[in-house]
């Protein structure tokens, strides 16, 4: 069963209006879903829950991790390679 909703109306600057309107047409969407969007990923506890237990894992995670040189220096070469 869905979660029931609740109707608003929200002023916001045009500027904000205008780069939303330009990010729904670059993605295909109406401004509301990209609203939507935004306030789950914002303001939903089970998604932060779910961000702190995927960093949690990653943390448990035994990977072999260079020195802060040696990593430094590969991410030198990797981009500097042609």
């Amino acid at each position: 069963m869905e979660e029931p909703t609740v109707k608003m109306t929200i002023e916001l600057p045009r500027t904000i209006y205008e780069r939303l309107q330009r990010l729904a047409a670059e993605r295909n969407c109406e401004i509301v879903e990209l609203l939507r969007d935004s306030a789950e990923a914002r303001f939903s506890t089970a998604g932060r829950d779910q961000k702190r237990e995927a960093v949690d894992r990653i943390a448990r995670l035994d990977l072999p991790v260079g020195s802060w040189d040696e990593m430094e220096q590969e991410i030198i070469e990797a981009a500097t390679e042609r």
